[in-house]
């Protein structure tokens, strides 16, 4: 099928983006890669809007993922690794399918399944945007001034 993979966000690491450069060069698919460089906030609901799946194979703990989340926000089918489960923004087989880390042949698997099963990839649709909706600032703002109350016994 036609497909366009984004790699959003700013390149952290130039001899890493350089070397995906190169890789997609060497692949000869470099008219279906997008580096999107620094992508503003007010410009992420239209990345998140006009993508099909994202994928989010992160490496390390960073708290809560926030692009994980608005990406559940606006309806979307996740791949991620299993960090991104044990902190609460993707269920495997709920809203989304956990890979493995730095697992290439996984990560192409899932999204494989997601593109050539249209209802298991609208049940997540749907799931995400259930899950997502836990994730409202005026609840967290709640929950976190409850944790500090039973701390400090006020």
């Amino acid at each position: 099928p036609e497909i366009r993979l984004v790699i959003g966000g700013p390149a952290l690491d130039q001899k890493y983006f350089e070397k995906l450069k190169r890789a997609a060069e060497s692949f000869g698919v470099v008219n279906e890669v997008v580096f999107s460089g620094f992508i503003e906030q007010e410009e992420l609901p239209m990345w998140f809007r006009d993508c099909d799946i994202y994928v989010d194979p992160t490496l390390y703990g960073m708290g809560y993922c926030f692009p994980c989340v608005e990406a559940a926000a606006t309806g979307k089918p996740i791949v991620a690794t299993k960090l991104l489960e044990d902190i609460g923004v993707v269920k495997d087989g709920f809203n989304g399918k956990i890979v493995g880390f730095r697992d290439a042949a996984q990560i192409s698997s899932a999204v494989e399944e997601l593109m050539s099963n249209p209802e298991m990839a609208e049940r997540f649709s749907k799931n995400s945007l259930e899950l997502a909706a836990k994730f409202d600032w005026k609840k967290t703002v709640e929950q976190t001034k409850n944790v500090y109350m039973v701390v400090t016994g006020k």
